[in-house]
């Protein structure tokens, strides 16, 4: 059966997720990566990246709250529920997935960020496993204080990650890995 209420916010989703993902990559990197090459020093990246994380991250757990809680008509809500959080998403994501090959030049230090990662995208997929403990199609409050920890958690998560990235980016220097092939020719030409 076709469902005109869920199908027309569904095709706006689709249509805002197709175009989101290449707009807001561009928007993200466009003063940095012009046509001379002299966009932002690299430093200067990596803080704009912090910022957009700062700003984003909060944005990001609102849009999930928003997701839960009954304000418009059912239909409406439900599409700019999804732009929101996709849009929102993305730009999390460009920034955080950039900022870690930005922080760490070297393979030890990129594995080191990437281990924490997965660790802590794991732990927060548990969220998901509890959230069917909370469920109850009648009686939705408990629900809906889960889904407000949820996002409060989250909240101080990207604040604390966020600052603790931050003092670690101003206080160690980043180390980059030169290639063997390099190292042999310089090793011959000296």
């Amino acid at each position: 059966m076709f469902c005109f209420p869920f199908v027309l916010p569904k095709t706006i989703f689709l249509v805002w997720n197709s175009l989101n993902d290449p707009l807001f990559g561009w928007l993200s990197d466009h003063r940095a990566l012009g046509k001379n090459q002299s966009g932002l020093s690299q430093s200067e990246i990596i803080k704009k990246r912090f910022r957009a994380l700062m700003k984003y991250g909060p944005l990001f757990t609102l849009s999930f709250l928003s997701i839960w809680f009954h304000w418009m008509h059912p239909s409406i809500q439900f599409v700019l529920c999804l732009c929101l959080y996709d849009g929102f998403l993305t730009m999390i994501d460009l920034n955080h997935l950039a900022l870690l090959a930005d922080l760490a030049l070297s393979s030890k230090d990129r594995a080191n960020l990437n281990w924490y990662c997965s660790v802590f995208s794991g732990c927060g997929s548990l969220s998901v496993f509890l959230s069917h403990h909370f469920w109850d199609r009648d009686n939705m409050g408990s629900f809906h204080v889960f889904c407000t920890l949820l996002s409060a958690f989250s909240l101080i998560g990207f604040f604390v990650s966020s600052f603790l990235l931050k003092q670690h980016f101003s206080t160690t220097k980043v180390k980059v890995d030169i290639p063997q092939e390099e190292e042999r020719s310089k090793q011959y030409f000296s």
